[in-house]
C-alpha cells in the first residue's frame, strides 16, 4: 500500500514539472514515479510536454494498471500521469484507490479551485507546496485557504527550464529540481 506523499497547488504549467520530478524522486526504488492529475473545471487536464519521450517498461505497465482500476493514466519516460476525474467526490476516490494500489508514494498535482471534498483529501497529505512567487497572491491565497487546516505551504519558484523539460519528459528528477524538494519530501518512505 502506498501513500500520497505530497500536493503541489499551483498553475498547471508551473505546477507539472515540480510534480514530475518530486514522483520520479519518490519512485526511484521501484523505477516509475507517478503523479495524480487534478485540474477541476479548469479544462488544463494536458499542460503541453515540449520533450516527448516514450514510456519505460514499469511506467507502461502501471499507467495499464491504473487504467483497469478506471483511471485513465498516461506514461512517458519513468512517469505515470493519472488524470482525476473533474467531480471531487469521484477525483477523491480515484485518488484513493491509485494511492493504495501503488508500491511507492504519489504526488498530487492540483491545478483547479478546489472546494471541501478535495480540502478534506488535502488535510490527509502530510506535506503541500504551492507552486508560485513567495511574495505572490497566489502563494498567499492559497496558504490562507489552508490556514484552518494547520498547514503552512512552502512556496517552490517556477523550475528552470532545462530541468524543467527532463522532469516533464519522466527522463529524470535533475539536482536542482530534487535539491528544492528535498525539505518537502525528506522522512518519505
Amino acid at each position: 500500500m502506498s501513500v500520497i506523499a505530497c500536493a503541489l497547488l499551483g498553475r498547471a504549467s508551473e505546477v507539472e514539472p515540480w510534480a514530475a520530478a518530486a514522483a520520479l524522486t519518490l519512485g526511484r526504488g521501484v523505477g516509475v514515479g507517478v503523479v495524480l492529475w487534478w485540474a477541476g473545471a479548469d479544462d488544463v487536464h494536458d499542460p503541453p510536454v515540449s520533450v516527448p519521450s516514450p514510456a519505460r517498461r514499469a511506467a507502461a505497465t502501471t499507467a495499464l494498471r491504473l487504467g483497469g482500476l478506471g483511471v485513465e493514466a498516461s506514461a512517458r519516460g519513468r512517469l505515470v500521469r493519472a488524470l482525476l476525474p473533474e467531480a471531487e467526490a469521484a477525483a477523491v476516490a480515484a485518488a484513493e484507490r491509485v494511492a493504495v494500489a501503488l508500491s511507492a508514494p504519489c504526488v498530487l498535482a492540483m491545478c483547479g479551485v478546489r472546494g471541501e471534498e478535495l480540502d478534506g483529501l488535502l488535510d490527509a497529505i502530510p506535506r503541500v507546496a504551492v507552486v508560485s512567487d513567495p511574495g505572490g497572491p497566489l502563494a498567499a491565497l492559497v496558504a490562507d485557504g489552508l490556514a484552518d487546516s494547520g498547514f503552512s505551504p512552502r512556496c517552490l519558484p517556477r523550475a528552470p527550464g532545462g530541468p524543467a523539460l527532463l522532469a516533464r519528459a519522466g527522463l529524470l528528477a535533475p539536482p536542482p529540481l530534487r535539491r528544492a524538494l528535498a525539505p518537502l519530501l525528506e522522512d518519505v518512505r
